[in-house]
């Protein structure tokens, strides 16, 4: 596991982005950009032949240890500002995302039950289920649940 000081030793943290401090084989030039682009959106870099995310050696740079789940306070398109970069559980991180390409309502937790002919209003947070029944239309249903997850989710909680 890579430490703070291995990281400070490597790299150079300004506005969002880390910096190659020395060369390290054949990777980048002292001073350039460090990171590709993974297929799920997230900058990644190689470190004495381990894969890091580069938002997780950011925290690890400022902070001294790299938690389990790190979230993008302002969804990862922002960037790997340390502002937003913060501690959280799956249910946080969850929290936050944005709208599954895959939904079909264009609400959060919101679905259609074919068998009823109604929308349902359902998520999961930390382990527990909330259910918030059937509606009539995916706009209701929408506001009930964002209601419900606003209350549950806290400072994790997006409007999508």
């Amino acid at each position: 596991m890579i430490t703070q000081e291995r990281v400070k030793q490597v790299f150079k943290y300004v506005q969002g982005n880390l910096y190659w401090r020395i060369k390290l084989g054949t990777r980048g030039k002292v001073g350039s950009k460090v990171g590709n682009l993974n297929a799920g959106g997230y900058y990644i870099v190689q470190v004495d032949k381990v894969q890091y995310y580069i938002h997780r050696l950011i925290y690890l740079y400022h902070y001294g240890y790299m938690p389990k789940f790190i979230d993008h306070k302002h969804g990862k398109s922002i960037g790997n500002y340390i502002w937003n970069l913060r501690p959280c559980t799956v249910s946080e991180n969850r929290a936050n995302s944005s709208l599954n390409k895959n939904n079909t309502s264009g609400f959060r937790g919101v679905m259609f039950h074919k068998k009823s002919g109604k929308w349902i209003g359902r998520f999961k947070h930390e382990g527990v289920n909330y259910d918030l029944g059937a509606y009539d239309d995916p706009v209701t249903a929408s506001i009930e649940i964002e209601d419900k997850r606003k209350e549950v989710q806290g400072k994790f909680y997006k409007r999508i």
